[in-house]
């Protein structure tokens, strides 16, 4: 999802994701669409991992893959303050992409 999205939903003109301090500039010139794909690579980055995890782990043992939703909660709070974008985005992401993924996997 990070090579792809930009691929489908090019970055605004004047953009600089090279660097972590570009691209917290960069943030204000973002359109929601944009944000949309960086909640997807999330969302699927979740739904995936808790999915291999659960199907992995011992039959009706959740705990694995939750643990695996735990992990992605705790680096997705890590980005949210790292970087700094919209507060819509921040409570979507947040609110959703770990919790709600990590839970449809198992």
């Amino acid at each position: 999802m990070v090579t792809i999205g930009p691929m489908t939903v090019p970055l605004p003109d004047g953009v600089d994701v090279s660097t972590m301090e570009t691209l917290a500039e960069s943030m204000e010139l973002m359109k929601p669409v944009t944000f949309l794909v960086r909640y997807a690579s999330h969302a699927l980055g979740t739904l995936v991992g808790a999915t291999i995890t659960a199907s992995l782990a011992a039959r009706g043992n959740v705990w694995f893959a939750l643990g695996i939703g735990a992990f992605f909660q705790a680096l997705g709070s890590a980005a949210v303050t790292m970087l700094v974008g919209p507060i819509w985005f921040n409570l979507l992401d947040l609110a959703k992409a770990f919790h709600l993924w990590g839970f449809l996997a198992i």
